[in-house]
């Protein structure tokens, strides 16, 4: 077995990585978790680059001409967490990214190295357990993993031809690799492809629309290898609770997956105030292949052991005014996602996934530079339902959660050579309603669904901090060198069915970027 690498499709490739648990547990995401990045709302106005990832933006999107290189170190331990997650996870990560003009065409790219070690890590013998497809392997042996995994991406914007059109493209490209260094050693490999052309039209001085497309592509192949005939035993999860389990002495697995998306933008400026919206609709489908002997072919082949429909609805609207003495700006977001899985014994629908969610935001702040300002205040609040369904477990489980967290910043000059940026967040979440049934239970639903319907329902507190210093270096010319440091603790009184509580979940990024 070779040694392996992992990727991060959920976290954004940039300077300060997110310490919040929004994606996980459905508080707002923080801005003063990504205060730096050349895509940060804190450096752009509402646009359809900034809001709608439409390249042919990206001209008029006003991006820092700059460069940001630098190491981040992230820890994270607790609890608090999905029973298919890691107990801890330490990473180092290797990040750049930067924009640049070569007369009126634009471009930014980004690049992300990451060394990964998820200690503590059972029943997902894949990249990640709760990204897509439900039909994946898993094992009751557990381990560390090691993980590698590389994100690239670049977009190059057009001038406005004919003073009405223009044209842009973005890539993305990451690829991914881990093993276990214990058990089974099983091992995976995986890559992922996005290609979004796009256009934008002027239609008056104070208004463009865009339409872009986007081509995904996914591929992930696993292996799993035992030294005995009679443990561990190869679990083969097909939904909340339903699986099938063999003893054998090695196997080969491989996800498939090709999506579509359509986007439409628009952004303009009415009387004070500019203002962005977008729409995007996506679908997927991702297919789980098994390498075994097919007596028909009196060979090996691959095949059918799941398959995987995915559907998501997102929309946005972003407006912001700008003034010598005071910013402002207001964010209203929408998402819809669904999820349905086909069993490859049954052959049909199984396991079914959704996920609806409304947000919206407020930001305050002294001065032209919201980045900068001496004073920030930022409120954010949320209301998001989870239903996850088996049908052959008659198992399901459905939760409305409501949150809100404010954010208190400021920015202050220390003599001439040092800037100080520090953000303080504070927030709660609180299931509104929750139900769970499982009216035929399985081996697994004690170990695995249960545990994630009481974590993901429980009622959480979280205090996150975000510490940064700037200051020059005068042998780099007008370069920054940059020290951010940032913690958080989310905190929880729910217990499991057993007794044991949920507890915390521990944040902790330190690193150091230089800005040129």
């Amino acid at each position: 077995m070779t040694r392996h690498r992992v990727a991060h499709r959920h976290w954004p490739i940039l300077l300060v990585l997110t310490i919040t648990a929004a994606e996980i547990f459905g508080q707002p995401a923080s801005e003063t978790a990504l205060p730096f990045s050349l895509q940060s709302q804190s450096l752009l106005a509402p646009s359809a680059w900034r809001d709608g990832q439409n390249a042919a933006a990206l001209g008029i999107a006003d991006i820092p001409v700059q460069g940001h290189v630098g190491l981040m170190l992230r820890q994270t331990d607790g609890a608090l967490r999905r029973p298919q997650e890691a107990q801890r996870v330490s990473a180092l990560n290797f990040f750049s990214e930067g924009a640049q003009r070569f007369g009126e065409w634009t471009t930014i790219g980004t690049l992300r190295y990451e060394r990964r070690a998820d200690i503590g890590l059972r029943w997902s013998n894949v990249n990640d357990a709760y990204f897509g497809t439900p039909f994946i392997w898993a094992d009751s042996v557990g381990g560390d993993w090691q993980k590698d995994g590389v994100d690239i991406s670049a977009a190059i914007g057009s001038p406005e031809f004919f003073n009405a059109v223009s044209a842009g493209v973005q890539v993305r490209y990451d690829v991914a690799q881990g093993a276990r260094q214990s058990g089974a050693r099983p091992l995976f490999r995986a890559r992922n492809f996005h290609l979004s052309p796009a256009v934008m039209v002027r239609l008056v001085d104070s208004l463009r629309v865009g339409v872009s497309v986007g081509y995904l592509s996914r591929f992930e192949e696993g292996e799993f290898g035992a030294v005995g005939v009679d443990f561990p035993q190869l679990i083969y999860l097909r939904g909340l609770g339903t699986a099938n389990t063999t003893t054998l002495n090695s196997a080969e697995r491989r996800i498939v997956g090709d999506g579509i998306e359509f986007g439409a933008q628009a952004q303009g400026i009415l009387s004070d105030w500019t203002w962005s919206a977008a729409a995007a609709v996506l679908t997927r489908q991702d297919s789980t292949q098994d390498l075994a002997f097919v007596p028909d072919l009196n060979r090996t082949a691959f095949r059918f052991a799941g398959r995987f429909d995915y559907r998501t609805l997102s929309l946005a609207l972003a407006v912001q005014r700008v003034e010598t003495e005071f910013g402002m700006e207001v964010q209203l977001h929408g998402t819809f996602i669904e999820g349905r899985g086909t069993d490859p014994i049954f052959l049909a629908v199984n396991t079914v996934d959704q996920t609806q969610t409304a947000s919206a935001s407020v930001a305050w702040w002294r001065g032209t530079s919201r980045l900068y300002a001496p004073l920030l205040l930022n409120v954010e609040s949320s209301l998001a339902t989870l239903w996850r369904r088996d049908i052959l477990a008659e198992t399901q489980w459905r939760r409305t959660m409501l949150s809100a967290q404010a954010t208190l910043g400021t920015s202050q000059r220390f003599g001439e050579l040092v800037v100080f940026i520090g953000r303080l967040t504070g927030g709660g979440a609180t299931a509104l309603s929750k139900s769970y049934e499982a009216f035929r239970p399985l081996d697994l639903t004690p170990v695995l669904v249960r545990p994630d319907f009481l974590a993901m329902a429980a009622t959480r507190f979280w205090l996150s901090a975000t510490l940064s210093f700037e200051t020059p270096i005068a042998a780099f010319g007008n370069s920054v060198a940059r020290l951010v440091v940032q913690g958080e603790l989310v905190q929880s009184a729910a217990r499991l069915d057993d007794g044991s509580a949920l507890n915390a979940r521990n944040r902790f990024n330190a690193g150091m970027e230089l800005v040129f």
